[in-house]
């Protein structure tokens, strides 16, 4: 049987975008080369006319993780509100639900770190989002800012995975209220978070404006 000139060059593609769900959902180190490529209709002899090795795979499937995870960011930064749209996809029951088509650092990244083997790819990842989630942050330390809102974002879906309880997991996810108040402290001077804390029990609803037209913050108490 005769292919078509760009079957293989097909092929490649569908094997690292294969590799890039199973090694999110279910783990690098889980995921041997036979199941992966049955799941295709390949045969195991058949992977290294593609790759040299399964790093060489690993590190193809981070990229392409890595570019899904752009575009969605993208995505979301091209919306009026932009940090909020970003907060909100991070913070969605849907990534949270299906990390094989979510954010490659709390599950193929965060693996290879503990294996000690980091990747470039990962740090290009990171810079280029905690550049964007900067631009939008009026305050002079919007850099740190932008570190831990990014940390705290990432850090918020392992244990939201992994809990049992439901109700514990939105929790630990800040939905569907008061995310706005937990993410918004990180990105405020530490002067200002005990006044934002302290008006969680006001029952306002006007939506919370990260921009320097914001009015003034009340006293404490008030």
């Amino acid at each position: 049987m005769r292919y078509p000139e760009d079957h293989k060059e097909k092929t490649h593609q569908c094997i690292i975008e294969e590799a890039a769900r199973r090694f999110r959902q279910d783990g690098v180190g889980a995921t041997g080369g036979q199941p992966l490529m049955k799941s295709l209709g390949l045969t195991r002899g058949g992977f290294y006319a593609h790759f040299k090795s399964k790093d060489a795979l690993v590190e193809a499937a981070l990229k392409q993780a890595s570019e899904e995870a752009n575009a969605n960011a993208a995505a979301a930064f091209a919306n009026d509100d932009a940090l909020r749209a970003f907060i909100s996809t991070c913070l969605s029951s849907v990534h949270r639900e299906k990390p094989e088509v979510g954010c490659p650092l709390p599950t193929m990244a965060a693996e290879l770190g503990q294996k000690g083997k980091p990747s470039t790819t990962t740090d290009a990842l990171v810079e280029s989002r905690l550049d964007e989630i900067a631009k939008p942050l009026p305050d002079e330390n919007a850099d740190e800012q932008a570190v831990l809102l990014f940390s705290a974002l990432v850090g918020a879906l392992t244990p939201s995975r992994g809990v049992s309880d439901a109700a514990l997991s939105d929790r630990v996810l800040g939905r569907p209220v008061d995310s706005r108040w937990s993410v918004t402290c990180l990105l405020l001077n530490r002067r200002h978070c005990a006044r934002y804390s302290a008006l969680r029990n006001q029952t306002s609803t006007r939506p919370l404006r990260l921009a320097p037209s914001d009015p003034p913050l009340p006293p404490t108490g008030t």
